[in-house]
């Protein structure tokens, strides 16, 4: 049983909320308006000097549909997929053509985030792990509309990782030069978790 007054606990806690925060594809300031909280509230949630009371918990519940007090519960697996919430629906039409700092991908970027995540779909590409350079060099080989650069695709495949949508791990970087291991880590990605962890 976790106490409320333990670090760890409020460190997991924490962790536990960005990755709710950031399943919606909102900002900060996105996820607070949403909420209807302030956004200076928010941010001291997530930094640890303001703790999460149990009325905000139900709040963030309700706007998302599942019971609020779930997030205090670690072994409780928390919802990540919202393309069905009605609530965030309406903030996205509402606000993703005027305010793109509320989401976390613009609306240009959501729209090759969305081509990668079906093009990962649908092709072999992703079947075996592979290193940032390799995934952006099959991918830019197949796309004869979308040509990607190394920050824009490495954000876009974190995006994915975060909502669960592929797995990803730290591993030693692949030098170019002589195809040996460096001593810089970097991710990996993969569909398959298992695969990451041989």
């Amino acid at each position: 049983m976790y106490s409320a007054s333990n670090s760890s606990y409020k460190g997991d806690l924490r962790k536990r909320l960005k990755v709710l925060v950031d399943s919606t594809g909102l900002t900060t300031v996105g996820f607070s308006l949403l909420i209807n909280t302030s956004e200076s509230h928010i941010y001291a949630i997530l930094n640890g000097s303001r703790r999460l009371t149990v009325n905000l918990a139900e709040l963030i519940g309700n706007k998302l549909n599942f019971e609020g007090g779930n997030i205090f519960d670690l072994t409780y697996e928390l919802p990540t997929n919202f393309k069905k919430n009605k609530e965030l629906n309406n903030f996205y039409t509402n606000y993703s053509k005027t305010n793109p700092e509320y989401f976390l991908i613009s609306l240009t970027d959501r729209k090759k985030s969305k081509y990668v995540e079906q093009l990962i779909e649908t092709t072999t590409i992703l079947d075996t792990p592979k290193y940032l350079s390799q995934i952006r060099s099959e991918i830019n080989s197949v796309s004869h509309t979308h040509k990607f650069n190394s920050d824009d695709l490495s954000k876009i495949l974190n995006y994915l990782a975060d909502n669960k949508k592929l797995s990803k791990i730290k591993r030693p970087i692949m030098l170019k030069s002589s195809n040996k291991l460096g001593k810089r880590v970097v991710d990996v990605f993969c569909k398959d978790n298992d695969l990451l962890n041989q």
